[in-house]
């Protein structure tokens, strides 16, 4: 559903348009979300990208953006962390990753709510 919602903003706006971005963030949240790191990380990176090159690289939003890139790049370490512990045998706690976790996804909220608060214009 969501990858029609980006559909429809890519058609109805430009690849480029702050909606349309929004939309594919959205959908690398949801694929974040479902455990699909590797399509998540295309989907942030290509935001990061595009408002790279319509905003420049010093603007708020794509500062922004790459926060929750190098947020989400943090996540798929700590899977990584846990796989390799559980294949040696070693996994014995996952109480400090969930809170890592925990934390690393209020701040991407954080970051999200304050782009979307920047003007009003924004929803999700």
């Amino acid at each position: 559903m969501l990858q029609q919602a980006f559909e429809l903003h890519k058609n109805a706006f430009s690849s480029h348009h702050e909606d349309t971005l929004c939309s594919l963030e959205a959908l690398g949240d949801a694929l974040c979300g479902q455990e699909m790191y590797a399509e998540a990380e295309g989907v942030y990176r290509d935001v990061w990208e595009a408002r790279k090159r319509a905003f420049g690289t010093h603007h708020k939003d794509t500062l922004a953006s790459l926060s929750a890139l190098v947020c989400f790049k943090h996540l798929l370490v700590l899977e990584f962390v846990k796989a390799f512990a559980l294949l040696q045998g070693r996994w014995t706690d996952e109480s400090w990753m969930a809170q890592l976790k925990h934390e690393c996804y209020k701040q991407a909220e954080k970051l999200r709510e304050a782009e979307v608060n920047k003007d009003g214009n924004h929803k999700r």
